[in-house]
């Protein structure tokens, strides 16, 4: 009964008193999952950027492709063929033939077996034992063929110097005759 007079005397205040601990009550519970919310949220946001990014990358696809399969090819072109022996040692007399040095030692060296450091996964390499004789312009000439040839190919060893013929006290001049010793991989068919 007191409950119920306390209500008719301050009815509006009774009122706001339990709207507010309703309010109160929803406010609790509601900044629990707001955080879990705001969580979600950024998530789906993050995914939907992603999505939007692979959406817009993928108009790109074809052309890509096309330009992988392109250099993928060119690539094939320039590989070596390890049962290709005499066309391997015919590049680098061409080398020579274009350069204007003198090979004076050509071999294949065996590939040491594959290591777990293995440096081309997807091919195999020809290593070749390359010296030859020229002055230091021819040299460089040899090279620039070598490195922009026709063969995809990397000096892993080089050493250049007077040849053994040399005499003491020869002209050292422009035109000097040297000797450069390379170690060469050819980049082959695995």
């Amino acid at each position: 009964m007191k409950s119920q007079q306390l209500f008719k005397k301050y009815p509006i205040a009774i009122s706001a008193g339990a709207a507010f601990i309703i309010f109160a009550a929803l406010a609790i519970f509601r900044s629990g999952s707001a955080g879990d919310l705001r969580a979600e949220l950024s998530s789906r946001e993050v995914d939907a950027s992603r999505l939007s990014e692979n959406l817009h990358n993928a108009q790109r696809l074809p052309a890509q492709l096309d330009e992988m399969d392109s250099l993928t090819k060119h690539i094939a072109e320039r590989l070596s063929s390890p049962n290709d022996v005499a066309n391997n040692q015919q590049y680098f007399y061409k080398l020579e033939a274009d350069s204007g040095v003198k090979l004076s030692d050509l071999h294949q060296i065996a590939a040491p077996a594959k290591s777990a450091k293995v440096k081309y996964t997807q091919y195999s390499v020809l290593i070749y034992a390359v010296s030859v004789q020229g002055d230091f312009a021819h040299q460089l000439a040899f090279l620039r063929n070598l490195e922009s040839g026709a063969r995809l190919s990397a000096i892993t060893n080089a050493a250049i110097g007077f040849p053994p013929s040399s005499k003491a006290g020869e002209d050292l001049g422009p035109g000097a005759m040297l000797q450069m010793t390379l170690t060469v991989q050819l980049l082959c068919t695995p």
